[in-house]
């Protein structure tokens, strides 16, 4: 069967025999035609006998019927639908993209989740029935409660989200919102509304890394190294650490990615299409990867090495989870919360050195992997630039 949208000089030419049948004028051929769905769907029945066309138009007016009522019955199942259906089709067609990158297409998801677990009574509700005043207790709540995830690895509950959580989760639900809008599910999109208004994040916390600490660093590698496979490990952190690598940009480096000659170190970048860029190698970084691959001789060939990952260890964060529950770091604040020291840390620690060192913000940024010259640095380490600013300002003599 066929979907066909003809203009009137085409509908001149077939000649309607009965209620669902048709003959196309310039070759005399039965066709079966009839509406689904509001588009004509045309079937050719090959014979230009009236007898043979009739038979055939039983079985094509049979599919028919089985093609609309599986139209209805899905109709009539999105026009129930609540958020949780919603929200299910959403994952399948975010799975189903395949422009989305893994990292973005996890982050999205994982927005989903949030939702869904910060705001259980969404789940049973449709669209139409959603309020703007619903929307404002949810994103109150989700930044002072949160969903109590905690990260792989770890088991440190967060007691709220930060405002750049609270932003993603509020995208992906102005999105399905908008889906809902496009099915008739709803009149217009509240979320989207409150998503604009500045005063709902009032209030929100901002993301503030926890920073470890040179003495810190040197304790936990102490600690993961104690055990079988304590080299590796050590390797690992110490190479996020000077090299501030993302983890999955980490997990995807080659040694025919390491120039010893110029000493740089080109890192694919994960996050974005631009992300992708070559380190220069600091002193420690260099001594460090220079060391490894001699050892790595004595078991491959140069050449064979071009075509191994850098990295022994693909995730820290259950050694790190382990290390720094044991050494008490980092300390437990007044309300009981204890912040978590993950690979990501790593990275945090290696941007806020290169910032005590004077390195200039946009060459950070690069060496990041970021493309805005400076913006989402200055935004994620804002509190750490003040304490550094003041601590600056205070110690400062103008001599006057």
């Amino acid at each position: 069967m066929e979907s066909q949208q003809g203009s009137d000089e085409q509908d001149k030419q077939w000649v309607k025999k009965d209620k669902n049948l048709v003959v196309y004028g310039p070759t005399g051929i039965y066709y079966g035609r009839a509406k689904v769905d509001g588009s004509l769907v045309y079937d050719c029945f090959n014979t230009k006998e009236r007898a043979v066309a009739d038979r055939r138009l039983l079985k094509f007016m049979e599919r028919i019927r089985k093609a609309r009522n599986k139209s209805n019955k899905g109709k009539r199942a999105l026009a129930r639908a609540t958020y949780s259906t919603l929200f299910e089709l959403f994952k399948k067609e975010i799975e189903a993209d395949t422009s989305i990158k893994p990292n973005s297409r996890m982050a999205k998801i994982n927005s989903i989740i949030r939702i869904e677990t910060s705001w259980p009574d969404l789940l049973t509700m449709k669209p139409a029935k959603l309020r703007k005043h619903d929307v404002e207790r949810w994103v109150r709540r989700l930044s002072t409660e949160g969903t109590q995830f905690t990260l792989p690895g770890t088991d440190t509950k967060r007691t709220g989200n930060s405002e750049s959580s609270v932003k993603k989760s509020l995208q992906i639900l102005v999105k399905i919102h908008d889906f809902a809008i496009e099915e008739g599910l709803a009149s217009e999109n509240v979320v989207r509304e409150i998503s604009k208004e500045r005063r709902i994040f009032k209030g929100v916390k901002a993301s503030e890394p926890y920073i470890p600490s040179a003495e810190e660093l040197s304790m936990i590698e102490e600690k993961i190294s104690e055990n079988r496979g304590g080299t590796d490990r050590s390797f690992t952190l110490r190479f996020l650490t000077y090299s501030g690598a993302r983890i999955d940009e980490a997990r995807n480096i080659f040694w025919s990615q390491v120039d010893f000659a110029n000493r740089t170190l080109f890192i694919p970048g994960t996050k974005t299409a631009t992300s992708d860029r070559s380190l220069p190698m600091n002193i420690q970084l260099l001594k460090l990867l220079e060391e490894r691959y001699k050892s790595l001789l004595s078991k491959a060939t140069a050449s064979e090495l071009k075509g191994i990952k850098i990295l022994p260890v693909k995730d820290l964060n259950k050694q790190l989870k382990v290390a720094c529950e044991d050494l008490g770091i980092p300390k437990q604040t007044k309300t009981g919360q204890r912040d978590t020291i993950t690979n990501h840390s790593l990275r945090h620690y290696f941007a806020t050195s290169c910032l005590d060192k004077g390195v200039p913000i946009p060459t950070v940024s690069n060496w990041l992997g970021h493309s805005d010259g400076g913006a989402i640095l200055l935004k994620i380490y804002n509190h750490y630039l003040e304490d550094k600013g003041r601590a600056a300002a205070d110690a400062l003599d103008l001599g006057a």
